[in-house]
């Protein structure tokens, strides 16, 4: 999830009471398509994707154990 986020956020960071960089095209597209901030929606993005690959890798366990 971490690496996920990281390429997602691309060279934006946040301070206390600044935004500085840009992020990565496909984020700046998402969050001004769902209307929510860049960071929440990379938090999002990288959670749903970790529990994919998590899901993936389950079942394919789950299967080779049959």
């Amino acid at each position: 999830a971490c690496s996920v986020f990281k390429a997602l956020m691309g060279s934006m960071a946040y301070s206390i009471t600044t935004v500085s960089g840009k992020p990565s095209e496909f984020l700046d597209t998402v969050s001004n398509f769902t209307g929510r901030d860049h960071q929440d929606a990379a938090t999002w993005m990288a959670i749903f994707t970790a529990a994919m690959i998590c899901g993936a890798q389950v079942t394919a366990i789950y299967e080779l154990k049959k």
